[in-house]
């Protein structure tokens, strides 16, 4: 406690509020007029250049909220300096913050979320109107009083518009709650703070930080790129009227926001008295089942603020978005969500420039501690015993044979073979044709799809966590489509498929790249890269004609299945990214040799770029590269989230089916999207040197009795 004879200015310090490595906050009193007041102060005993930039920065901050005279806005009475330290004399607020209520609390009622939010908005409104942004809006610097009146604390970092002292190019906030303009440096102004404001609501509502991560990095990619889940997907309560409020405030180019705070604190009144919104793009048509909420606890990033500058350039630091002018990127912008998480290339975990990017990652990380706030893992009971456990032992498959009512239909693609298969078990391998791919056996099982809420580099679309019963003999590639079968496919049907992302250093569109030219040497024993989800559909198409055996793509929980193989760690061999190297080609030591500045696995696997097939070593299943190589295509369309997945192993054929799902881990994958619950997506025309696939088919004569086998995972069209 400090001295009771402590004097700040005029001043009498009471106590002690708050402490932090810029200075204290006090609690004082005015002996002049009798009031309690808030005292901050910044010690100025540091490098006098230093010690000017930030008095002058907490000095603007007077400045601004001293212009400011609202009833939801802490009001400032004073700046002064005494001594060696600057101090801010301001509103007392008896009370506790917004991040206090929600700790104690949870969520909170949709009233009380809808009088907050309009309090916030309308006190932004009227600080824009002055021109001050407050580029800072978090669940810490809304303050509540103990009669229940909002106020917003902290315009420590305001900008105002006159002002020189916040230029472009620095970046200044907290990563999880900044706007992506903030992020990349760009020009701030309010659309910034109706982010913030949206990123406010989605927490308030879903009680779950919107793009937490376990790391700053991914947090930053995630706020640029990656969209989230409808809220009232995640919530029973939440009207799903709000979804396309949401989706408007947190839009990724500032013009496509709500024009004012005003304009979102209309949308919010009109939801809270039940009128119907728009729709909004990204959001699939509401069902019944679409309702269903289980809430996993999610890692929450550190609240503390971050000051870098200057800020990297657009291009070099997480892909310039499409609505950054021209001279703010190189490369044309990519869709991506995922909502990932990503592989950048059109996969999008790497920045085109790891240099530019490491550097000011690493003032970043200097200056912010992550806290990850991990709970215990979920515990589920699926019935009838373990559902995560796989019979991985070879078994004679069962015959067909009539099904009574009882009996669940198999698809119209094993009633209809043009030939009797031979009875082959679990783990046979066999061809349909000389330059057929191999394939292998998978026996019938269950697994849980996802990854738990506790596991480390966790994305939001991984869960819920569900059980998925494979109850059909599958027969998979053993290896992933190489080039030289791709290449019989192309000469046999003309087929021609040019313009790739291909990666020099950085990702770059190239109009001559193709499968014959991915940006790196191959033989025909490489997995074929630079192709499509529809080139993948056409060699399909190509080869089941050619075989009249019903060829498909793996779905994409058939992929997991496979790639586990009974496994419930995060990765091969266990959850020590470092092992990846046994059953993969992934970003190694190798790869870092040539790209110094990459973030890479503990290990050596001897590849920079892909490797030759069966290079490592297979899976229990006797399946190569799963996690590794190049990325796989896979039937299903986009969702960003398991609600609702089919639970039999089938293709999800409903959501955005103009993207399609991409499983595994590639040549360029860093070790944070090198695990068996990672998935991607992306439009189905895109190519990328780190996209390929993989085949599969039924045994038509082998489904068992009462078996469901998959539905088709081409939809028609």
């Amino acid at each position: 406690m400090p001295d009771s004879t402590l004097k700040i200015g005029k001043y009498e310090i009471i106590s002690e509020l708050g402490r932090g490595a810029m200075g204290v906050v006090y609690k004082g009193l005015d002996p002049v007029i009798n009031r309690f007041v808030a005292i901050k102060t910044l010690a100025l005993h540091r490098s006098e250049e230093e010690a000017v930039v930030l008095a002058e920065r907490f000095k603007q901050e007077a400045q601004a909220a001293g212009r400011l005279n609202h009833p939801n806005i802490v009001s400032v009475y004073e700046y002064g300096e005494d001594q060696e330290r600057a101090f801010i004399a301001m509103e007392f607020v008896d009370g506790y913050t917004l991040a206090d209520q929600i700790k104690r609390k949870g969520v909170l009622e949709l009233d009380e979320i809808w009088d907050l939010m309009l309090s916030v908005l309308d006190a932004l409104h009227y600080a824009h109107s002055k021109g001050i942004v407050h580029r800072d809006i978090k669940p810490s610097n809304v303050m509540r009083t103990n009669s229940g009146e909002v106020k917003i604390a902290d315009f420590g970092i305001a900008r105002i518009e006159s002002s020189e002292l916040t230029q472009v190019g620095t970046v200044i906030g907290t990563p999880g709650y900044m706007s992506p303009e903030q992020l990349l440096g760009h020009r701030v102004d309010h659309g910034s703070d109706i982010f913030s404001c949206g990123i406010l609501l989605y927490e308030l509502l879903t009680g779950e930080r919107a793009f937490a991560s376990t790391n700053i990095t991914s947090t930053i990619y995630k706020v640029v790129h990656s969209d989230l889940p409808p809220a009232s997907k995640l919530s029973p309560t939440v009207p799903q009227a709000i979804d396309a409020v949401l989706v408007k405030a947190l839009a990724k180019n500032p013009a496509d926001r709500f024009r004012t705070a005003k304009a979102f604190a209309d949308a919010i009144r009109s939801v809270a008295a039940g009128e119907p919104q728009a729709a909004a793009p990204g959001i699939p048509p509401p069902s019944d089942d679409d309702r269903t909420v289980i809430k996993p606890p999610v890692p929450r990033s550190d609240d503390k603020t971050v000051v870098m500058s200057p800020a990297p350039r657009a291009d070099d630091w997480l892909n310039a978005p499409s609505w950054a002018t021209e001279s703010e990127k190189e490369q044309p912008s990519r869709s991506f969500t995922n909502k990932k998480r990503d592989e950048e290339s059109g996969t999008g975990s790497r920045p085109q420039s790891r240099a530019a990017w490491n550097k000011p990652m690493l003032a970043i990380m200097g200056v912010i501690v992550v806290v990850a706030a991990l709970t215990a893992a979920l515990i589920r009971s699926f019935g009838g015993g373990d559902a995560r456990k796989v019979d991985i032992s070879p078994k004679p498959a069962s015959s067909t044979s009539a099904s009574d009512d009882s009996t669940r239909s198999v698809t119209a693609s094993a009633q209809k073979s043009p030939a009797v298969e031979p009875a082959y078990t679990a783990g046979t391998t066999f061809k349909d044709c000389e330059a057929c791919p191999g394939m292998v056996v998978v026996p019938p099982g269950s697994f849980v799809q996802g990854s738990p809420a506790t596991e480390p580099d966790r994305e939001l679309n991984e869960g819920p966590q569900h059980a998925i019963q494979i109850d059909y003999p599958l027969v998979v590639g053993q290896y992933e489509i190489t080039r030289g079968q791709f290449a019989q496919f192309a000469a046999d049907t003309k087929y021609e498929a040019a313009g790739c992302w291909v990666y020099d250093g950085s990702w770059r569109l190239q109009n001559t790249g193709s499968w014959r030219s991915p940006g790196f040497t191959q033989t025909d024993g490489h997995p074929v890269t630079c192709v499509s989800w529809d080139d993948a559909e056409a060699y399909i198409n190509w080869l089941s004609t050619k075989t009249r055996k019903k060829y498909r793509l793996l779905t994409s929980a058939e992929w997991e299945y496979i790639a586990r193989a009974g496994s419930e760690t995060a990765r091969v061999g266990g959850d020590n990214p470092a092992g990846a190297c046994v059953a993969g080609n992934v970003a190694d030591r190798s790869a870092a040799a040539k790209y110094p500045d990459w973030k890479v696995h503990a290990c050596t696997d001897g590849y920079v770029y892909t490797a030759p097939i069966g290079a490592f070593s297979p899976n229990k299943f006797g399946v190569y590269d799963m996690l590794g190589n190049v990325f796989e295509w896979v039937g299903d369309c986009w969702n960003d989230s398991y609600r609702n997945a089919p639970t039999d192993g089938s293709a999800w054929l409903r959501g955005d089916c103009g993207k399609r799902v991409l499983r595994g881990a590639s040549w360029f994958s860093m070790p944070q999207y090198s695990r068996f619950a990672f998935r991607n997506h992306f439009e189905r025309g895109r190519r990328s040197a780190t996209f390929g696939f993989r085949v599969a088919r039924l045994l038509q004569n082998d489904v068992p009795q009462g078996a469901s086998a998959p539905l088709e995972s081409r939809p028609t069209q």
